[in-house]
C-alpha cells in the first residue's frame, strides 16, 4: 500500500489477507518505523545540522539547498 498507493481492499487478491487486517498491519508498521527512528531521522534540525547542511551547499556552489526537495537525493 505504501510502495504503490493501493487500496486495502486490493491487497485480499495476492495476499490473501482481509482488508481490515491490511490497515491494522499498516498502522503497526508505521508506528514501529515512528518509534525506531524518530531520534535520528524524523527529527527537527538543529544548530548543528544547520550549518552542516549549509556548508555543504556553499561547497558544491548550490546555496539555499536547504529544505529544497529537489536536492533531498544528494548524499
Amino acid at each position: 500500500m505504501l510502495a504503490y498507493g493501493c487500496p486495502a481492499d486490493a491487497t485480499d487478491e495476492y495476499i490473501k489477507i482481509g482488508e481490515s487486517i491490511t490497515i491494522e498491519s499498516l498502522k503497526r508498521f508505521c508506528h514501529v518505523v515512528v518509534e525506531e527512528f524518530v531520534g535520528e531521522y524524523l527529527r527537527s534540525h538543529n544548530a548543528t545540522d544547520v550549518a552542516r547542511l549549509l556548508r555543504i551547499g556553499k561547497d558544491r556552489d548550490f546555496s539555499g539547498m536547504l529544505g529544497s526537495l529537489d536536492c533531498m537525493h544528494w548524499k
